[in-house]
C-alpha cells in the first residue's frame, strides 16, 4: 500500500463515530529526518488518538510512527504503530491509526 492509499484508508476511518476513552500516557511521535516530538495522550478510540505537544511542525496528512512505551518491557522498549496527522489545534494533533490497530488500545 503506498502513502496515498494509506492516507485515504486512515481518512476514511476519521469518518467513523469511534467512541473515545481519556487516558494520559506518554507518547512519541518519530517523524521523517529522524526528529521524534513528545507528548501525553488525552484520549484513545479503536480508530485513533489525540496526543497533547507543545508545539509541532508536522503537516497535516502526514504518516508518522506513534511509539508507545512497552511497560511488561526492558526500558526503552516501544510498540511502533503507523499513524496519519488529521488535525492540529493549539493543545496538539488527532492521530489515525494507518491499518487494524485498535487492539493497541490496551496499551493506553
Amino acid at each position: 500500500m503506498n502513502k496515498d492509499e494509506e492516507y485515504e484508508r486512515a481518512r476514511n476511518m476519521e469518518r467513523r463515530r469511534n467512541n473515545r476513552f481519556s487516558a494520559h500516557k506518554f507518547v512519541c511521535i518519530e517523524y521523517p529526518g529522524g526528529k521524534t516530538l513528545t507528548g501525553w495522550t488525552r484520549n484513545v478510540s479503536s480508530g485513533g488518538l489525540f496526543i497533547e505537544l507543545d508545539m509541532t511542525d508536522l503537516p497535516a496528512h502526514s504518516l508518522v510512527q506513534l511509539l508507545v512505551p512497552i511497560e511488561d518491557e526492558e526500558l526503552g522498549s516501544y510498540r511502533r504503530i503507523p499513524v496519519a496527522v488529521t488535525r492540529h489545534s493549539r493543545e496538539g494533533i488527532g492521530l489515525l491509526y494507518c491499518g487494524d490497530y485498535s487492539m493497541c488500545m490496551s496499551n493506553f
